[in-house]
């Protein structure tokens, strides 16, 4: 069997080839059934599959990343080797625990599972040894930083068997990567059941961990950092018996608050995970659904879906914001959030992004308007950002508001985006006047020019979209006026200033003396994605990259240098193709991005293409829905008119596809979009909204009063 496979597949066409093994077919109820279970990348190993590769769950307060074979191996490079383990940011509670079973003074380590099964919610193995069949499950609660186990032991035999079910754990109150704690020792101790820890020192009064399980243990001790709890069973002539277990950390209130929630949470643990599962199926199989006619589509979508909610953070030293990605990034940064705030939105997390743009200003406030790029998980700026991450963080904020209508949140957001604009931007850090700030952009490597394409890109976007935030603000025309001429400036600018036309393309950066230079950077793209380029040029550079930057797996960081593949600048050359009508390659694009869900933790968009980095990255699964909503779809919505733009573009070898439960502001609506012989035949459903809704299509306006739908034909 080859390494980190069986999966049986992302949804129809994997449950319709499981069903042919079986020599039958699938009832609509069936395929519905399967297509929901297994799309969100459900895997299968047998003991000769690699049990290294790592699995997460994700909780916004505790998550666990671990190998699934269940041994313990050094994990990541912030902290070395310690990016692995039981984290309750911004402390690492434990590197891990394993069970073992003994039975007639055999001892059965729990490593070597016949199976196992992992949907973000919950990871289950089942182990089987000597006609004793064991289960076990792992998941994470929403709201307490928890760790829920269950253990069920099956006797497959008709005598009675005495066993004795070992749990062990190494404790590492550990201070993540920048969060200023002090790192000491830590002290263990047992008491009424339960494993207690906490650390020595001055956070000692602070944080706390408790260990235990519905049943008192026969045999407890500690030695160093590793504490055993040993419970007595017995099973009966094929008997079973299931013992739960739970881990709670506490930032306040040390062990002995730990203690309490214990007791308080174990008896509800399963009501409270139920509710857990329930609350998430419905947001990944319900609300906003991708539909199409060509394979796997709707399943990459839903798991998309279920990678965002899944990185939702709330660690208490900060707020909710979202990891940029596990193991190594989950602190807050700047750009990440802002690539994925779209995303985040057309999947209808409006609360999870609104909460992590404001928490984000909080730094931004402390920096007089500059973005941190790096925040960590202990409240404090790691790095104090990059010139692009200014101009994103005013895109990310208009995107938030066109697609809600929070007028709240942009009249608290606007003097900042501002001031971060024309004080920061553009008063300190473009020195020569010339409208190209100086500093880092996307690209963090040496020998390129202080004035960065995509810095100037973002900047002509945010300008843009500062003088649509001061129109529906009602602010003075000239200040609109003042936004709109600059963003015309810098289009004509670049035209001029950035074009090679012997190369058929813009240049990556600009030297002192504003000379030009082509370091090949994987940012060649970005004038394409913000639609500063003339058609023309959009064109033809866009021809050049997909001739010297693409790899079999994507867009290139550097052509002929580094030629790793990142989702996030793959994914920015499929918004840019299809924004150049460029449809087919932009489709090519996104499908080598869903190739990650098939490689490393399965269901999972990776950081780079086809595996490796962080196993499951914010921005990957965000600029995958980008690629379908704002690509394929066209979708531009203005809620604060009541106003959605569309200029959707079916692939040739698509017969239809479709948007469902699509919320835009106050609106709800549906689209559809098939192909009627030469004809494209695009439906609209105004679903719900307080009043009517204007369509802007190439073709002209269509009013759209509530609950009515209508079907037109488009031109081309």
């Amino acid at each position: 069997m080859t390494r980190r496979n069986f999966l049986y597949g992302l949804g129809l066409t994997a449950a319709a080839a499981w069903m042919s093994r079986k020599g039958g077919s699938l009832s609509q109820p069936e395929q519905r059934h399967l297509t929901q279970r297994l799309s969100l990348g459900r895997l299968h190993w047998e003991r000769m599959s690699d049990p290294k590769t790592l699995f997460f769950l994700g909780g916004p307060k505790l998550y666990e990343v671990a190998e699934m074979g269940g041994d313990s191996s050094p994990i990541g490079w912030h902290i070395p080797g310690e990016m692995g383990g039981v984290w309750a940011h911004p402390l690492k509670f434990l590197d891990g625990f394993s069970f073992e079973v003994e039975e007639d003074q055999e001892v059965w380590a729990l490593l070597d599972a016949l199976s196992f099964e992992h949907d973000f919610l919950r990871a289950r193995w089942q182990f089987e040894r000597r006609a004793l069949r064991i289960t076990k499950e792992e998941a994470v609660f929403e709201e307490e930083p928890a760790l829920f186990l269950k253990i069920m032991l099956e006797n497959l035999s008709p005598r009675p068997r005495r066993l004795t079910l070992r749990w062990r754990l190494a404790v590492d109150l550990r201070p993540a990567w920048r969060s200023q704690l002090p790192d000491g020792k830590d002290e263990l101790l047992l008491r009424e059941g339960l494993l207690l820890a906490h650390p020595l020192g001055s956070t000692r009064e602070r944080f706390g961990l408790a260990a235990g399980a519905e049943l008192l243990p026969q045999r407890a001790h500690i030695e160093e950092a590793l504490g055993t709890l040993e419970y007595d069973l017995t099973l009966e002539s094929h008997g079973t018996k299931t013992l739960r277990f739970l881990i709670l950390a506490a930032h306040e209130g040390a062990s002995e608050s730990a203690a309490e929630g214990f007791s308080a949470l174990l008896p509800v643990a399963e009501e409270r995970l139920a509710a857990r599962r329930k609350t998430f199926e419905e947001y990944v199989f319900g609300g906003v659904q991708f539909h199409s006619s060509e394979g796997l589509w709707p399943e990459a979508f839903w798991c998309a879906k279920a990678n965002l909610k899944a990185l939702v953070a709330h660690p208490p030293t900060l707020g909710r914001y979202l990891f940029a990605g596990v193991p190594e990034y989950v602190q807050l940064f700047g750009n990440d959030l802002c690539y994925s705030v779209p995303g985040l939105m057309a999947v209808g997390l409006w609360p999870e992004a609104r909460d992590a743009l404001l928490l984000l200003a909080r730094f931004v406030r402390q920096q007089r308007g500059r973005v941190p790029h790096e925040i960590s998980t202990g409240g404090w700026i790691v790095h104090p950002g990059n010139a692009n991450e200014t101009a994103q963080f005013v895109m990310a904020c208009f995107e938030y508001f066109r697609w809600s209508k929070d007028r709240t949140f942009l009249e608290e957001i606007y003097p900042l985006l501002q001031q971060g604009i024309f004080e920061f931007l553009l008063g300190l850090w473009d020195a020569d006047g010339d409208l190209y700030p100086e500093g880092e952009g996307m690209v963090e490597r040496a020998g390129m020019g202080p004035e960065k394409l995509d810095v100037t890109c973002y900047l002509y976007r945010a300008l843009l979209d500062l003088a649509e935030m001061a129109e529906a603000l009602a602010r003075p025309p000239q200040e609109i006026a003042r936004a709109q001429e600059l963003a015309q400036r810098l289009r004509a600018g670049l035209g001029r200033d950035w074009w090679l036309e012997e190369e058929g393309l813009f240049a990556d950066s600009l030297l002192i003396d504003n000379t030009p230079r082509l370091s090949g950077h994987w940012t060649v793209a970005v004038p394409m994605e913000v639609g500063i380029a003339d058609p023309e040029k959009g064109r033809r550079a866009l021809a050049r990259i997909e001739q010297e930057w693409l790899s079999p797996w994507g867009l290139v960081h550097t052509r002929g240098g580094d030629e790793r593949v990142w989702t996030l600048p793959t994914g920015i050359l499929a918004l840019a193709e299809f924004n150049y009508g460029r449809v087919e390659m932009g489709l090519r694009l996104l499908r080598n991005i869903s190739a990650t869900l098939r490689q490393g933790l399965l269901g999972a968009y990776s950081e780079l293409i086809p595996d490796g980095g962080d196993l499951m990255q914010l921005w990957s699964g965000a600029i995958f829905v980008r690629g379908l909503i704002e690509g394929l779809w066209g979708l531009r919505p203005s809620a604060h008119p009541d106003r959605l733009r569309l200029a959707p573009q079916l692939p040739p070898s698509w017969t239809h596809m479709g948007l469902e439960g699509l919320r835009i502001g106050t609106h709800q609506l549906s689209l559809s979009l098939r192909r009627s012989g030469l004809t494209l035949l695009l439906g609209l459903s105004h679903l719900e909204g307080p009043g009517p809704l204007i369509v802007e299509l190439s073709e002209g306006e269509i009013v759209l009063e509530p609950s009515e739908s209508r079907e037109l034909p488009l031109a081309g």
